[in-house]
Order: C-alpha cells, then structure tokens, then sequence
C-alpha cells in the first residue's frame, strides 16, 4: 500500500520540504509513482528519514549520513567504519568547542569593558572600535 509524503513527512517529525530535499540529494526514493503524480512511500522509509533527523541532530552532514546509512549491522568491519566516522565527527566537535572557547574571551571582554564605563550611548562604538582594529586579543 504505502503512505504519502504527508504521513512520512508527520511520522518523522519534519516538513514535507525536507523530504523532498532528501529525494533530490538521493538519500530516499519513492516506492512508486502514481499517475497523477503523488509519490508513494513505504513504511520503511519513515525509519530512513528519522534515522536521517537524528544524525543531523548530532550534527552528521547528509554526505556522512548517506555514509552511515551504506553500513549494515551484518559485519564487524562495517562497525569499524562507523566507529571511524564517528571519531572523526567527535574530533571536529572538540576542535569546534576549542574555536568557540577561543572566541568567547574577546567577547566576554568587550561586553565587561563596555559595562565598566557605565556610559551606554558609547558601549556599542566601543564594541566597534575594538572590532575595528588590526588586532583582537583573544588571550
């Protein structure tokens, strides 16, 4: 039987759009067709777009997804791979947090020196002032 972009769009908690998306960049097909257009879908494919939401969410691109989706639970040498690509996910999530860290002392400067001159009328040219600059202290 199947089920409409609708129904898998709703059962998998995303837009009807995303779906679409996902069609066009190869990571799910359509069961069929039908004559006036309407694409079919079979249940699986609910499993298949959630599975897709979730790796998103731990911020997996859809190239590493559709990666992850190629592996199956028959072989150890599959779970290698998945444990492969998840370290290297987890090492740009650490090298990510550390430009983050990096990024906030400057800003938590400017926002304390803006504070400490009690003047609000000249916080934000201050903040621009500091943006401005040749150099931003990020020690």
């Amino acid at each position: 039987m199947g089920v409409f972009i609708s129904e898998v769009a709703r059962r998998a908690g995303v837009s009807v759009d995303t779906i679409r998306f996902y069609e066009r960049r190869g990571l799910i097909n359509p069961s069929s067709v039908r004559r006036s257009g309407y694409r079919v879908y079979d249940e699986q494919l609910v499993d298949d777009v959630l599975f897709i939401r979730k790796g998103r969410e731990l911020g997996f691109t859809l190239k590493e997804i559709e990666q992850l989706m190629l592996q199956g639970p028959e072989t150890h040498a599959n779970c290698q791979n998945v444990q492969q690509l998840t370290r290297q996910k987890l090492d740009e999530l650490d090298a990510k947090m550390t430009e983050l860290k990096a990024i906030e002392q400057p800003l938590t400067r400017f926002i304390k020196s803006c504070d400490s001159r009690r003047t609000n009328d000249k916080c934000p040219c201050l903040i621009v002032e500091k943006l401005s600059g040749d150099h931003i202290d990020t020690g």
